[in-house]
Order: structure tokens, then C-alpha cells, then sequence
């Protein structure tokens, strides 16, 4: 059964070193997913399995690296093993399918991780310039920005390390909320 795009909560089953056909190599870590995030609480789900790679390429060592220091790793990848097994929380979102299997849409599962703030320098001025330039040449000048507020947020208490912010559309793992079953 396909799952919605949202976070959950699961604990590891299995952790493995591996490659993918193509020879690169990841780590699998499979996770019995058994709860969803809705409305700030977690809602129970059958259990579902679903792998989370982590790629162990030279261009995601340092992603990886420190999401398995998240999850305790023992820094042995030959007989991986973790301190934190249960209620990981995890995130579910939906990718197109490309080539053959365009029109096709995948679950891509990875650890759920509260984003650092990055810094955001300034470009040069040169090219805040050309890029005005070419937005000009394109579309004109610019038109003042037309920004709606939106709607404050139900405040609801939400308890401790359970994400507030997935819409409960997403989040209901395709399952009718009890007041949507006609009797």
C-alpha cells in the first residue's frame, strides 16, 4: 500500500550495509512504520515496512555520516547496529517516476530531521544587476508583491517531539477520518 507524502514514527528491524544494482553503495535501514503524525499527535497505522538508504557515495558521506550519528550508529559497517531502534521519526514524500517509469510516482523515505538554519550570503552586485536585466528584458518591470496573510493556526497543545505542521490531508494515510463514514 502506498503511503502519503508525511512524517511517521517506525523502529529499525534491519540495518545493512548494501549496493544498488548500479554498484553504489548505501546503508538500509529498514523500519516497521507504525504511527503517522496528524494534527500534532501520532495516530496509530497497521505497520507497514519501509527502507530508508542512506548513500555512502563521496557526495552524500557527510549527510549520511550524520544522520547514522543521529541514530547512535556503532561505526561498524560490518555488523551495523544503532542505539536508537524505536519510534524514529521518518519522512515520506512522493517523487516522479523519470525514463521508462515516467507517469509512475515513488515513496522516498529518509530520517525526519528538524532543518538547521542555514546562512544565505548576499550575491554580488553585479549580479543582482544581471539578473534585474534579464527579469526586465523578459517580463517588464516588476509589479509591487500582492501578499495575503495567512490564516493564523489553530493553536492545539502539541506534545513533546511530535511535529505540529503536517496537514491532516497528508497525514491520514489515505484512511476516511471517522466522521467522513456514511451510516
Amino acid at each position: 500500500m502506498k503511503m502519503n507524502p508525511g512524517i511517521y514514527s517506525g523502529d529499525m528491524t534491519e540495518m545493512v550495509a548494501t549496493q544498488n544494482s548500479n554498484g553504489t553503495p548505501y546503508m538500509a535501514v529498514v523500519y516497521a512504520v507504525t504511527s503517522v503524525a496528524q494534527n500534532g499527535e501520532w495516530v496509530s497505522i497497521s505497520p507497514e515496512t519501509r527502507t530508508v538508504r542512506l548513500f555512502l557515495t563521496d557526495a552524500a558521506i557527510d549527510y549520511t555520516m550524520d544522520k547514522l550519528k543521529t541514530l547512535g550508529f556503532n561505526g561498524d559497517f560490518a555488523n551495523p547496529k544503532c542505539s536508537l531502534n524505536e519510534g524514529v521519526r521518518l519522512v515520506c514524500e512522493h517523487q516522479a517516476g523519470k525514463g521508462a517509469n515516467a507517469g509512475k510516482v515513488y515513496e522516498n523515505w529518509d530520517l525526519y530531521t528538524e532543518r538547521a538554519e542555514q546562512e544565505h550570503p548576499p550575491v554580488s552586485s553585479d549580479i543582482v544587476r544581471q539578473m534585474t536585466a534579464r527579469w526586465r528584458s523578459k517580463y517588464g518591470a516588476p509589479a509591487p508583491a500582492k501578499v495575503t496573510p495567512p490564516a493564523p493556526p489553530a493553536q492545539q497543545p502539541v506534545p513533546v517531539g511530535v511535529p505540529a505542521d503536517v496537514p491532516a490531508d497528508e497525514s491520514t494515510n489515505g484512511q476516511p477520518q471517522d466522521d467522513d463514514i456514511p451510516f
